[in-house]
C-alpha cells in the first residue's frame, strides 16, 4: 500500500519479535475487521530469527490492500526500546486513528474497530480503551480480565488521569495495549521526557493521552492478552531480579518527570505511586532494613506473616534462605 493510499481513517500498529506461534492468530483478527471505513496495518518485524517475518510476508500477499510489513534488518527495541519503533511505525501511518495490537495478542470482537471508532466521534476522544481477557500462553482462557469495570464511562482529562493514578498500582497499570484505540492528533510529535525515561510503553502513552481530553470505556471484552509468551518482554523482564528492579527505577523516573509534564497538579497522586513502587524494590531486594522505615513500614505490615518472615530470615540468616531456595530449584528441575 502506498503511504498516499487515499481515504485511509485508521492505521493499526502491530510489533512482532520472533513470534511465528502467535502471529498468525494476530493477523486473522486484523484481517477480520469489519468496519464502514478504510484502514490498513502496518506490521513491524523487528529482525526476528525464527518464522514470524515470513508468516508476515505470506499475509502481505493475500491481503495487499491492508497489510503492509516493515522488515527491520537489526533489533531496534534493543538499542531504541519501544520509543524508536514507534517512531517508525508513526512515520509510515495514515488517517486520524491508530489502533494497537502486539504479534502475540489477538483480537476477538471482528466489529472492534468499528464499536470504538464510533464511540471516539461521537464523544470526541483521545482515546477509547476496552477490557481485555488474559490466556495463557497456549491460548487457554482464564478467569482474568483487564480491567474489571463492569460499566463504561466517559471521563474528562482531569478525571482520567486521577482514575489512572488511583486505580493504576505502583506502575499505574490499568489498560492493554491491544484495547488502545487513539487520535493520532493527541500525540506529540516529539516523545515527552517522561516517556523517554521508561521502558514500557503503555502505561507512559496513556498518561501521555490522558493530558489530551476526553477519554471512552466500553465495558466489552474484544481482545485477548497471551501472558508471559515466548519472546515476551515480560517473561524476559520476570526472569531476573535486576531487570524487574531496573524496570521499576525507570518507572519512578517517570513519575518524577510526570509532575514536571503535568505542572505539579497532580504530585501527591504521584508521590504515592512512587512509595508503592520503591517499596516493590524493597520487597524484591528482600530489604529488611528498608522496610521497617518510613514510609514503608506500615506497607510492610499489611503483607503475609509468611512473605514478613522470609524477609526476615533473609536478612538475619541468609545462608539458610540461600540453601533453602537452591534444594527448591534442585526438586522442581527434577520434578518432586
Amino acid at each position: 500500500m502506498e503511504k498516499t493510499g487515499e481515504g485511509i481513517v485508521l492505521t493499526v500498529h502491530c510489533i512482532a519479535y520472533n513470534q511465528e506461534k502467535y502471529i498468525r492468530q494476530c493477523l486473522e483478527g486484523i484481517v477480520s475487521q469489519k468496519t464502514e471505513f478504510p484502514f490498513f496495518a502496518l506490521i513491524y518485524d523487528d529482525a526476528s530469527t525464527d518464522g514470524t517475518a515470513e508468516i508476515i510476508r505470506e499475509y502481505e500477499s493475500r491481503y495487499p490492500h491492508l497489510i503492509k510489513g516493515i522488515y527491520s534488518k537489526q533489533n531496534v527495541y534493543s538499542r531504541e526500546g519501544f520509543l524508536g519503533i514507534k517512531k517508525i511505525l508513526d512515520e509510515n501511518s495514515l488517517g486520524t486513528y491508530t489502533a494497537y495490537c502486539e504479534g502475540d495478542d489477538f483480537w476477538t470482537d471482528c466489529r472492534k474497530l468499528q464499536k470504538q471508532y464510533e464511540a471516539a466521534e461521537k464523544y470526541k476522544a483521545v482515546l477509547c480503551v476496552h477490557p481485555v481477557r488474559c490466556v495463557r500462553e497456549n491460548g487457554e482462557r482464564t478467569d482474568t480480565v483487564i480491567p474489571e469495570f463492569t460499566e463504561g464511562f466517559v471521563k474528562s482529562s482531569d478525571e482520567f488521569l486521577r482514575h489512572l493514578l488511583v486505580h493504576g498500582g505502583s506502575s499505574c497499570f490499568v489498560y492493554q495495549i491491544n484495547s488502545f484505540f487513539v487520535r493520532r492528533d493527541a500525540q506529540e510529535a516529539e516523545f515527552p521526557l517522561f516517556m523517554r525515561k521508561c521502558n514500557v510503553f503503555d502505561v507512559p502513552f496513556a498518561l501521555q493521552l490522558g493530558t489530551k481530553g476526553t477519554v471512552v470505556y466500553l465495558a466489552e471484552e474484544m481482545s485477548r492478552y497471551r501472558q508471559a509468551s515466548d519472546a515476551s518482554w515480560t517473561l524476559r523482564t520476570e526472569a531476573k531480579k535486576e531487570r524487574i528492579l531496573a524496570h521499576q527505577e525507570t518507572m519512578c523516573l517517570c513519575f518524577e518527570e510526570y509532575k514536571n509534564y503535568t505542572g505539579h497538579v497532580y504530585d501527591s497522586l504521584i508521590d504515592r505511586k512512587i512509595t508503592e513502587t520503591r517499596f516493590k524494590m524493597l520487597l524484591h531486594k528482600e530489604d529488611y532494613k528498608g522496610l521497617c522505615q518510613e514510609p514503608f513500614r506500615a506497607m510492610f505490615r499489611k503483607i503475609s506473616k509468611k512473605h514478613r518472615l522470609r524477609i526476615m530470615l533473609a536478612y538475619y540468616c541468609p545462608l539458610a534462605v540461600r540453601i533453602h531456595d537452591g534444594i527448591k530449584r534442585k526438586n522442581q528441575t527434577h520434578g518432586k
